[in-house]
C-alpha cells in the first residue's frame, strides 16, 4: 500500500456496500464517510476506492484538505460522482494525521421500508477474523434472519482465504475463495444454501492481511459490526450503553450482551455494572465452550430495578478467549435494532465524529447521543468541544463526572450548541487524565416504517 505523504497515518475502512443491491430482500444500500482529525495539526487525506475486484475506481483528494484538529468532514458516496453507479467496494484513507473515521449504512428495499447501522472504520488488518453471529433462514419474532460478510485484501498480493462455519456442535461447511489485492469478497448467506438454517459463527483465515464487517440482517433491520481479530484473554472490556426497559418517544429500548467463549472449555467471567449515579454491583458466570450467550438486561437477575441504564464490563477471569457486543433494540412496532462490540478503555480522550443535531435526511429527523462514562476510580472534569462541518469550532464547556457515573450528553439539549441544527465532530477529555469511554446513539425520527436506530463506540485519541 503506497504511503501518499511523508509522515502517514494509515487507516483501513472496510465501506462494506454502496449503492448496490445485493441483500436477499432487493434492498439498495449505500454509505456515508464521516472522517476526523484526531491529530495534532492540521491534516490531509486521500480517499481511494476499490471495486469488488481491487481496481481503483476513484481517488478523492479533494473532501479532506487541511482539516484542523478535531474538525472533520462527511463524504456520502451516494453524491459522488467520480464513483460508478452500482459501485459495491472498499476505500482505503492515508492522512498524514491519525484519522477517527466512521461509516453509516442505509438501506432502502423495494417496499419502502429503511434500516440503517454505523460501524468504526478499521486501522488493524490481520490474517484472521471472527464473526460470533451468523445467520441464514433463520425466523424470529415474524422477520427472517442472514448474514453478509465483507471481506477486504489489505495485501500487496492476492490472498487465499478460507470460511469455516461453526455451531457448538462443530464445523458445519467451509469454503475457500481468492481475493485479489485491495479487492472485496462479499458474501450473503442466502446463498450458502449447505448451511440451511443456521445460526452459529464465522472463522476467516487469510495468509494476507485482511479486514472485515459483519452484518446481521432482516426485513427493516440491520445489525453492522467489525469482524474480530481474536479472543480477549485479560483485561475489562466494557460496553458504556447498557439498558433495560428505557422510555424514551413511544419505543421502550433495552440491550443484551452477546458474548462467546472461545475455547474447547468452559470459562468464568465477571459481570459487572455500574447505574448512571455511580457504584457498581455484579456477579461471576461460566460460560459454555464455543456458544453465543446472550446476557439480556432484561432478565438479569442482578438488575432489580424496573426500569435501569448505566455502563457495563466483563473481564475474563481464567485467561480463556472471549468476544462479545451489544445489541440496542427499541420495542415498538419496528423494533430498530443496532450493534456494537464490547471496547477496552484506552486514555482519557475520546472522539466522535459523526454527531447530529435535528438533521433531515432519507425521511428522517437525524439526532444523536453521547454516552459518556468515567471508567477510574477517582472524579473527572470533562470538557466537550464540538467543530460543526465546515465552521468554527464551537466554545467548549465542561461537565463533572464522579467515579463510576455516565451519563448521556445528547447534541438535542447541548447548551455548547446554539444552533438549530449541527452535524459535525467532537473531542470529549478528562483534564484530570482518569480513563473515559463513551459511545455514541443515532437515532431517526419520524420516518415513514418507525424509528431507527445506529450505533458506534467512541475512539481513543491518543
Amino acid at each position: 500500500m503506497k504511503k501518499l505523504f511523508g509522515a502517514v497515518t494509515l487507516a483501513l475502512i472496510l465501506v462494506v456496500v454502496i449503492a448496490a443491491v445485493i441483500y436477499a430482500q432487493s434492498v439498495t444500500t449505500t454509505t456515508a464517510i464521516y472522517a476526523q482529525n484526531i491529530g495534532s495539526g492540521d491534516g490531509t487525506a486521500v480517499f481511494t476506492f476499490y471495486d469488488a475486484n481491487g481496481q481503483e475506481q476513484y481517488n478523492d483528494s479533494s473532501s479532506f484538505v487541511g482539516v484542523a484538529v478535531g474538525a472533520g468532514v462527511r463524504i456520502d458516496q451516494a453524491s459522488m460522482t467520480g464513483l460508478p453507479s452500482g459501485f459495491q467496494g472498499s476505500v482505503v484513507a492515508a492522512s498524514d494525521q491519525p484519522l477517527a473515521v466512521v461509516v453509516t449504512e442505509q438501506g432502502v428495499g423495494a417496499s419502502g421500508y429503511y434500516r440503517f447501522d454505523s460501524y468504526v472504520g478499521q486501522s488493524q488488518p490481520g490474517n484472521s477474523l471472527f464473526f460470533p453471529q451468523v445467520n441464514r433462514a433463520l425466523t424470529s419474532k415474524g422477520k427472517t434472519y442472514y448474514s453478509l460478510l465483507a471481506i477486504q485484501n489489505t495485501g500487496s498480493v492476492a490472498a487465499t482465504v478460507h470460511i469455516t462455519y461453526t455451531t457448538s456442535s462443530g464445523p458445519v461447511h467451509s469454503s475457500q475463495h481468492l481475493i485479489e489485492p485491495n479487492a472485496s469478497l462479499f458474501i450473503d448467506t442466502v446463498s450458502e444454501t449447505a448451511l440451511g438454517t443456521f445460526m452459529g459463527a464465522a472463522t476467516v483465515t487469510s495468509d494476507q492481511p485482511i479486514v472485515g464487517i459483519g452484518h446481521l440482517y432482516a426485513q427493516g433491520v440491520l445489525l453492522a459490526y467489525p469482524g474480530f481479530a481474536g479472543g480477549w484473554t485479560s483485561g475489562t472490556w466494557w460496553s458504556s450503553n447498557a439498558q433495560k426497559y428505557i422510555t424514551s418517544k413511544g419505543l421502550v429500548y433495552s440491550t443484551a450482551a452477546s458474548v462467546m467463549n472461545l475455547d474447547a472449555v468452559t470459562s468464568t467471567v465477571a459481570i459487572t455494572y455500574y447505574p448512571s449515579a455511580g457504584g457498581s454491583f455484579g456477579y461471576t458466570r461460566t460460560l459454555p465452550p464455543l456458544q453465543l450467550v446472550s446476557i439480556d438486561q432484561r432478565y438479569d437477575a442482578a438488575i432489580t430495578d424496573s426500569s435501569w441504564t448505566g455502563a457495563m464490563s466483563i473481564t475474563p477471569l481464567d485467561g480463556r478467549p472471549f468476544v462479545g457486543f451489544m445489541n440496542l433494540r427499541g420495542l415498538g412496532p419496528y423494533q430498530p435494532v443496532s450493534s456494537l462490540p464490547l471496547a477496552s478503555a484506552s486514555g482519557s480522550r475520546f472522539a466522535t465524529p459523526a454527531l447530529q443535531k435535528y438533521i433531515s435526511r432519507n425521511g428522517y429527523l437525524w439526532q444523536t447521543a453521547v454516552r459518556v462514562s468515567n471508567v477510574s476510580n477517582q472524579n473527572c472534569t470533562i470538557q466537550v468541544s464540538y467543530f460543526p462541518h465546515g465552521g468554527s469550532a464551537l466554545t467548549p464547556r465542561t461537565f463533572s463526572l464522579d467515579a463510576g457515573q455516565s451519563v448521556y450528553v445528547d447534541q438535542r439539549y447541548d447548551s455548547a450548541i446554539s444552533s438549530s441544527t449541527f452535524e459535525g465532530a467532537a473531542l470529549f477529555e478528562c483534564l484530570e487524565g482518569h480513563e473515559i469511554m463513551g459511545s455514541v446513539n443515532f437515532r431517526g425520527l419520524n420516518g415513514p416504517y418507525g424509528d431507527n436506530v445506529g450505533s458506534y463506540n467512541a475512539i481513543p485519541v491518543p
